[in-house]
């Protein structure tokens, strides 16, 4: 009975025949080894060995000693431009330092000016060596210190000491002082831009620019003569 194509007794057939075939090439004896000198592409016969492409470790191995080739060379390479550099970085950080150590700008001295006194301050002064030694007078300003009159009375009788006697005042008698103080002013000679009525009414605490301008009169009659008053200033 014949056999299906593909059957099993047909792929026994197939074995059989293949076992025949490796006993007669055994029996013809041994194969000649395959020289495993490559080099040159000296293969026997016409046999060419596959490429095989290169594994993993070793491309990671090859890489890794081209980076540290690189790194091996770097130094060198950069040692010539470093050298070139290094007088350039120098020449900044010494330009650098020499700006940072530069000595202070010296500021041109102005030239002192004089202090400028005014005339509210000279006046004052002048009225406090005037009176120096007189009794009861202390003058600190133009207002309370003329209060009592006293002040008045010292300044007029220090130029007309023959006008009263001001050893006989009281500091208790404010108004007889400051009449006696503006009457004998009016007969020495001196403006009557305050009168004792005025400076009266404004009581304890005198306004101070009317009792300047009042003892300003006084000082413009018995000022030393030879007081510069062109360099002071109007206060």
């Amino acid at each position: 009975m014949a056999h299906k194509r593909g059957s099993v007794a047909d792929r026994m057939a197939f074995f059989r025949k293949a076992i025949e075939e490796e006993k007669k090439m055994n029996s013809r004896g041994p194969r000649r080894p395959v020289s495993a000198d490559f080099s040159n592409n000296n293969f026997p016969g016409s046999y060419r060995p596959r490429w095989q492409p290169p594994s993993q470790l070793q491309m990671q191995k090859e890489k890794q000693e081209k980076q540290e080739k690189l790194e091996n060379e770097k130094p060198i390479e950069g040692a010539s431009t470093q050298q070139q550099e290094q007088p350039e970085i120098k020449e900044r950080k010494t330009e650098k330092v020499v700006s940072q150590r530069k000595e202070p700008r010296v500021l041109k001295k102005k030239p002192e000016l004089k202090r400028q006194m005014s005339v509210s301050s000279v006046v004052l002064t002048w009225c406090q060596d005037v009176t120096k030694g007189y009794k009861g007078v202390d003058i600190k300003n133009f207002s309370g210190s003329f209060t009592s009159g006293l002040a008045f009375c010292a300044l007029i009788h220090k130029f007309n000491p023959d006008k009263f006697d001001y050893d006989a005042l009281e500091p208790e008698n404010r108004e007889y002082n400051v009449r006696l103080a503006f009457r004998t002013g009016v007969e020495v000679g001196i403006p009557e831009l305050l009168t004792a009525d005025e400076f009266l009414r404004m009581g304890r605490r005198p306004e101070p620019r009317s009792v300047q301008c009042y003892i300003q009169m006084i000082f413009s009659k018995y000022k030393p003569k030879d007081l510069d008053m062109s360099n002071l200033r109007i206060a």
